[in-house]
C-alpha cells in the first residue's frame, strides 16, 4: 500500500472529523427543541469544514511558496494569507446574518466557528509529533 502524503492525511483526518461533526448535528435538525427544528447546526459545521479545508490547502501551498526564493512566491503567499483571513471571516459573517439578522435556522454561526477548531488541533498535533520525531 502506498504511504500517503502527510499534507493528504491531514486533509483526509479532517473531513472525517467534519462528516462526523454533521452527522453529530444531524437529528437536531429533526427534533424539535424550543419550538423549532436546527438544520443550521450540521449546515453550518459542513460549510465551516469545507472553509477550513480550503484554509488548510492555502496555509499549505502558502507556506510551500514561502521557502521559494522568487518574490512572486512570497506575494502569492501572501495573498493565500490574505485570503484565508477572508474566508474565514467570511464564513462567520454569512453564518452571524442567518443566525442574528435572519433569524432562521439555517445556519447556524456557533457550528461554523466551532467547525474551524480541529485544523488548529491538528496543526499543533502535527507539530507536536515533528518536533518529537526530531529528538
Amino acid at each position: 500500500m502506498k504511504k500517503l502524503n502527510p499534507n493528504v492525511k491531514n486533509v483526509i483526518i479532517l473531513a472525517i472529523i467534519g462528516v462526523i461533526g454533521a452527522l453529530v448535528c444531524l437529528p437536531f435538525a429533526f427534533i424539535e427543541i424550543g419550538g423549532s427544528k436546527w438544520p443550521g447546526l450540521s449546515l453550518g459545521v459542513v460549510l465551516g469544514t469545507a472553509i477550513e479545508i480550503v484554509c488548510f490547502l492555502l496555509l499549505i501551498e502558502g507556506a510551500s511558496l514561502l521557502t521559494a526564493t522568487t518574490k512572486k512566491g512570497a506575494l502569492i503567499s501572501l495573498a493565500f494569507n490574505l485570503l484565508r483571513i477572508v474566508l474565514f471571516v467570511g464564513g462567520l459573517v454569512l453564518g452571524a446574518f442567518c443566525t442574528f439578522v435572519w433569524k432562521g435556522n439555517w445556519l447556524n454561526i456557533f457550528a461554523i466557528a466551532a467547525s474551524y477548531f480541529p485544523m488548529i488541533v491538528l496543526l499543533v498535533v502535527n507539530k507536536i509529533a515533528e518536533i518529537k520525531e526530531t529528538k
